[in-house]
């Protein structure tokens, strides 16, 4: 098989362009109604600033609600919320959270519906009697000759059709191992319509070509999943859809064993919640040009690399799921983060226009509250530090240093008149 390591999926009736229909059979039952969601651990959400922590207690009791290891505790759970109530700066007298009874009770049964279906006994795919269909055109009109069991040299055993001392047509070959294959030969190789069982349990029924899986055709393994597309030289090459055992799905172009594709030859991954990535794709990676879209209104549209969000892009996201104000970042992203320059509006009308690092603002910028008032400096860490320039709406301004987001040290007040206050502040105190 191909560099790319295989996902297990389940079978699906989505054809490629151009193709017929194989064998139509049951679709396994989903491990999760389709009314429950699989979530799953995402980057980073921007913070709110200058709010009220949240207190220790409560943070662990979140963490326990919600079953965050703590070791992830920069991450961000998949949930109707757009703030981090794991911040120091969350907010928790606003309404961000909307967590229903019905997410709650999935959250808190995921883990163990999880260990279940991983313990389910495994089942081999049960498929309909093999069906041969038309003989490939090579064959031409040739006399073949029909022979019991034979064994091999290498140790197989091959029933079937026979061209001189070659095996040629319908057979079935049973490998040492126990693996079976069902289809046609040509001068001694697996070539034209097929069926192979492995002792594993995983079944491929579709074209050969030279021994290998060529053309189209569907694999099923034994957790109950499949592949359906293009195959060349033994890996899934070209247009197919595969889908997990966990309803996880993509339909798109493969190279190599590997999601690949990049211009027309795009790819879409819907995850079993409903979240999906549409766009371009390398060895298996999102890379590229694409769309991140959530199902609690968030959306990433930009370019990706190694499978994270990386150089320019555009991001927004709902205040509150439901609600039809977004916050809006425009710029370059390094790592799944804010890096480089970017500008971000929110929800409620702030704006910041400078550099970032690592999500956070860090270099020059500009932040501008709803009323008018204007800080232009050095930020670090999300907070202004070094000399900068606050503006107020009344025509006065400051220039002098800060700490921590706070004024810090000497500096000048200047007021519309004309006149200047020299000042000495101490941690945001006037002394």
């Amino acid at each position: 098989m191909g560099a790319c390591v295989s996902d297990q999926y389940i079978q699906t009736n989505i054809l490629p362009p151009n193709t017929k229909s194989p064998t139509q059979n049951p679709t396994p039952e989903s491990p999760f109604p389709n009314d429950q969601e699989v979530f799953r651990l995402e980057f980073e959400d921007p913070e709110p600033m200058n709010q009220k922590p949240f207190s220790k207690k409560e943070a662990l009791s979140l963490h326990h609600k919600y079953g965050l290891d703590h070791d992830h505790e920069d991450e961000v759970i998949n949930r109707p919320s757009t703030r981090d109530p794991w911040s120091q700066n969350f907010d928790e007298s606003k309404n961000y959270l909307s967590i229903t009874e019905k997410d709650t009770k999935f959250r808190n049964n995921y883990a163990k519906k999880k260990e279940e279906i991983h313990q389910k006994p495994k089942k081999k795919p049960k498929l309909p009697p093999f069906v041969y269909g038309n003989e490939p055109v090579e064959y031409g009109n040739v006399h073949l000759e029909v022979k019991g069991a034979q064994l091999l040299v290498d140790g197989r055993i091959y029933v079937g059709e026979w061209l001189g001392h070659q095996m040629h047509g319908k057979g079935v070959l049973t490998d040492i191992d126990g693996g079976k294959y069902e289809g046609f030969f040509f001068e001694n190789k697996k070539k034209g319509r097929g069926r192979y069982t492995g002792i594993t349990g995983e079944i491929y029924e579709g074209d050969w070509k030279e021994d290998e899986r060529e053309g189209y055709g569907t694999l099923y393994s034994l957790e109950g999943a499949t592949y359906s597309g293009e195959w060349k030289r033994g890996t899934k090459h070209g247009y197919g859809e595969e889908t997990k055992a966990n309803m996880d799905k993509y339909v798109g172009y493969y190279e190599n064993d590997c999601k690949h594709g990049e211009g027309d030859r795009k790819g879409k991954y819907i995850w079993a919640n409903g979240d999906f990535y549409e766009g371009e794709w390398k060895r298996d990676k999102k890379e590229g040009r694409g769309k991140w879209k959530f199902i609690n209104g968030r959306v990433y549209d930009g370019e990706f690399l190694n499978d994270k969000m990386e150089g320019k892009g555009e991001f927004y996201w709902p205040e509150i799921v439901g609600n039809d104000k977004y916050t809006i970042y425009k710029g370059e992203y390094r790592n799944n983060k804010k890096d480089g320059k970017g500008k971000i509006v929110w929800a409620e009308g702030r704006t910041y226009d400078g550099e970032w690092l690592n999500g956070k603002q860090h270099g020059k910028g500009i932040m501008e509250w709803v009323d008018g008032t204007r800080y232009a400096g050095y930020w670090e860490d999300g907070k202004q530090n070094g000399s900068g320039r606050m503006i107020w709406t009344d025509k006065r301004y400051y220039e002098g240093v800060w700490r921590d987001g706070k004024e810090d040290g000497d500096g000048v007040m200047n007021y519309p008149d004309g006149t200047k206050e020299n000042r000495r502040y101490r941690n945001g105190i006037f002394v």
